[in-house]
């Protein structure tokens, strides 16, 4: 009775979707999987992060699972990635699909999540949103965890609902199961279990007095169900890596920067000594601005990090997108709230909110990744904004005017505000990735057939992709040492500089390679690019 209820806002959408549910399902996951694919093929290059996932992925497949997690931290994405790669062979393809196919799965829980608070005809608008979303896909082709957390956590939360509404106690430990895993992915999938923990409570509260005894046990068995599950991860953490720590960072590393704050950020500047006639590359100026900006980020780090958070999810989402979300959650006239349903929705974005400004106030960098679960969550209320909107043209006087007071021509706005809106996203969508970057695909793959097996490569810290594809170990390039001595110390292979911008980052670098210790093997890219990637090898 409920679902009736709802479905009437919707038109003749709820009857339609009704009867065919399961296999327009099917029709989104297929639409959902075969655009991710088709970018998976369209990003040229890895993204940094995915270098170190691959490592990772490749350690545990050698039975060095100890050494992988002390390179980072121990999530099950590159354990995924090893039963992938048993399928696929390729590393950073399969790495990719693992991207790809859960970020396809995601519809599913969204589907459903969508329809459980609102109706199936918003949880259609929705989906087909999330299908040609253009940072959903992208993602989704990257060599990133972000999109098998987004299943697992979406799940949580969608099961989570359920529990909530029909009370069922195995419910409640399935939500804990998909925490967990979501928690073994990234460690914020813990919070969708305390989140449905919490509403347990908020749920039908003037009940609470006479209801106590069994909400108290459904709360505890999401909640206990998390770490009897992690137990024996942490157990396996402790047994490879020798310490409990779940999170461990190499400070070595340029991925893992979690000794990066603004804190530490300042201190390092306050640490420099610069006088006014200092030959320095900022300049005394610029420096004292810098500083003094830091101070003030320092010290309202909240304000600062709430500022960045909103304009990154305001980028994250089309400003077309962002407008019906206001319609949809706020400006409604003609939709009727469902005010316990839509509470639960916004609180998942608002504990999702706290949980990227806490990591913000640490962590200098929101990137909009971060922002992917607010964003799709939000997708609801722009489904029930194409309703809204389809309600308000038909009661409108002017409308009426010129239809003579027949409306019917109107009762298809919404789809035409649907493939309105993706026909603005498509372009943004299908674009190809990481094109200007083929020069360091293409310089790595030079030294893998040219050079000796795992070659040791440096360059400017931009440059790893070329040691990532040369299967080589990369060495920054030093600012202030002897470069040629410095290699050949470290017994490098070759030198990798990028031609464009090489003299204003490493100025001391031209006399060495105009100084006859390096021979130019190998010149890859146009003039007219961001990249031309020339290769040294050493003189004796």
């Amino acid at each position: 009775m409920k679902t009736e209820a709802k479905e009437t806002p919707y038109g003749r959408w709820g009857g339609v979707l009704s009867k065919r549910e399961g296999w327009i399902v099917l029709i989104l996951l297929g639409l959902a999987f075969g655009v991710r694919l088709y970018l998976t093929f369209h990003t040229f290059v890895i993204c940094p992060d995915g270098i170190l996932y691959v490592k990772m992925s490749k350690l545990i497949s050698e039975g060095r699972a100890g050494e992988a997690f002390g390179l980072l931290f121990f999530n099950l994405y590159p354990i995924v990635t090893v039963l992938f790669q048993k399928l696929f062979h390729d590393w950073e393809l399969s790495a990719q699909m693992v991207s790809t196919v859960f970020g396809s799965l995601t519809i599913i829980p969204l589907y459903f999540l969508a329809r459980s608070l609102f109706s199936r005809a918003v949880a259609f608008i929705a989906s087909m949103l999330f299908v040609f979303h253009p940072y959903l896909v992208r993602f989704s082709a990257e060599v990133i965890r972000g999109p098998t957390f987004w299943f697992f956590f979406m799940m949580a939360l969608w099961v989570g609902w359920l529990a909530i509404s029909r009370e069922r106690l195995w419910l409640f430990a399935v939500t804990g199961l998909f925490g967990a895993i979501s928690f073994l992915i990234r460690p914020e999938g813990v919070f969708v279990v305390l989140l449905v923990a919490v509403w347990v409570f908020l749920n039908d509260w003037r009940t609470l007095k006479s209801t106590y005894r069994r909400r108290i046990l459904s709360a505890l068995i999401v909640l206990l169900i998390v770490p009897v599950l992690l137990s024996p991860a942490m157990l396996f953490v402790r047994w490879k890596t020798g310490h409990w720590h779940w999170a461990r960072a190499d400070k070595t590393l340029k991925m893992a920067t979690t000794d990066l704050t603004m804190e530490s950020i300042k201190r390092d500047f306050d640490k420099l000594e610069l006088k006014p006639w200092d030959d320095t590359s900022v300049g005394w100026v610029e420096f004292v601005r810098l500083r003094s900006f830091l101070s003030l980020a320092t010290e309202h780090a909240v304000g600062v990090v709430l500022l960045e958070l909103m304009r990154t999810f305001v980028k994250a989402m089309h400003p077309l997108l962002l407008l019906l979300i206001l319609v949809g959650a706020i400006k409604r006239k003609v939709i009727e709230y469902h005010t316990r349903e839509e509470l639960f929705l916004l609180s998942a974005v608002v504990v999702f909110f706290l949980i990227v400004l806490r990591y913000g106030t640490v962590h200098p960098y929101i990137g909009k990744r971060h922002m992917m679960p607010p964003v799709m969550l939000s997708l609801a209320w722009v489904g029930v904004a194409v309703f809204e909107v389809e309600h308000r043209v038909r009661k409108s006087s002017l409308i009426g005017k010129l239809t003579g007071g027949r409306n019917s021509s109107c009762r298809h706005v919404q789809w035409v505000l649907l493939i309105l809106a993706v026909l603005v996203l498509l372009p943004k969508t299908l674009a190809p990735q990481r094109a200007d970057k083929i020069p360091l695909k293409e310089a790595g793959i030079w030294i893998r057939e040219h050079g000796p097996r795992d070659p040791v490569i440096m360059g400017e810290g931009q440059l790893v992709h070329v040691a990532f594809y040369g299967e080589g170990t990369f060495l920054d390039l030093p600012r202030n040492e002897d470069a040629y001595v410095y290699a050949k110390e470290k017994k490098v292979d070759f030198l990798v500089v990028n031609e464009k911008g090489i003299e204003r980052s490493y100025p001391h670098l031209i006399r060495w390679l105009t100084a006859d210790h390096f021979r130019e093997e190998a010149v890859i890219g146009k003039p007219s690019g961001d990249y031309v990637i020339k290769i040294y090898s050493l003189k004796p």
